[in-house]
C-alpha cells in the first residue's frame, strides 16, 4: 500500500516545549518523520510525509514563543523525511 503521512507539527512542537512532559520529549523536536513512518509500516511504501503547523501565538507569559517557533519551522522543513 502507498502511504502519505500527515503530521500535526504544532502538537509535536508543543509537546517538546510545554508542560510536565517537555523534558522527556525534547528529543522529538528533530524527529525524522520519514524514518518513523518507514519503520512503522515496513510492508508499505511511504511516498510522502507532510508536516503542517499553526502559527505559534505570543502569549503574555511567554513573549518569545512565536520567535522560537519561527526559527524552528524552517528547520523542520529541511529535516530528513519531510
Amino acid at each position: 500500500m502507498r502511504i502519505v503521512a500527515y503530521v500535526d507539527g504544532f502538537r509535536i512542537y508543543y509537546a517538546c516545549f510545554k508542560g510536565p512532559a517537555k523534558t522527556p520529549h525534547a528529543h522529538l523536536k528533530w524527529l525524522d518523520y520519514g524514518a518513523l513512518f518507514d519503520a512503522s509500516f515496513p510492508d508499505d511504501e511511504v511516498v510522502a510525509v507532510r508536516v503542517y503547523t499553526a502559527i505559534a501565538p505570543n502569549p503574555p507569559d511567554d513573549p518569545g514563543q512565536a520567535l522560537r517557533h519561527d526559527v524552528y519551522r524552517p528547520g523542520v522543513d529541511d529535516a530528513p523525511g519531510c
